[in-house]
């Protein structure tokens, strides 16, 4: 009984470390070229907003450094870094070399239906949500649960 204990011991050992060898050597990972806002400033990279967004706005009139590095170079792009619509934008992200910066709920749902589009987490701003309802509202309980 020891022996066979032994036996399939040693199976299972040699299963889990034969697996986890050759998903280590088959599985690459993606180091991506641009990680934040200042490393995108840095690049080569086309980069841009939807036009009137409230991204833009920021840009313009934040004291950060980087953002307004960024808005001086999305100004120095001119028109064709600003897109009127998401589907624009991801259309134009997916063809390359353009970087587009946008509400990450709506990035989110575009991501989940293009895996090719790749999500960077870094938060740009504090934004706040907010619903405005009449007084007498129905769904004003709904929105306050």
């Amino acid at each position: 009984m020891v022996f066979g204990a032994m036996w399939v011991a040693s199976v299972v050992l040699y299963a889990a470390y034969t697996s986890n060898l050759v998903s280590y050597f088959t599985v690459t990972k993606i180091s991506l070229p641009i990680n934040n806002l200042e490393q995108l400033v840095g690049s080569e990279y086309m980069f841009g907003t939807r036009a009137g967004s409230v991204y833009l706005d920021n840009f313009k009139v934040s004291d950060n450094p980087v953002y307004k590095a960024a808005f001086s170079k999305i100004d120095s792009f001119g028109g064709n870094a600003l897109m009127s619509t998401y589907e624009e934008a991801i259309t134009r992200a997916l063809q390359g070399s353009y970087a587009f910066i946008g509400d990450y709920v709506v990035l989110d749902y575009y991501q989940k239906k293009d895996c090719n589009l790749v999500l960077l987490k870094q938060q740009l701003f504090q934004s706040k949500s907010s619903f405005i309802l009449p007084h007498d509202s129905p769904l004003l309980p709904a929105v306050n649960h």
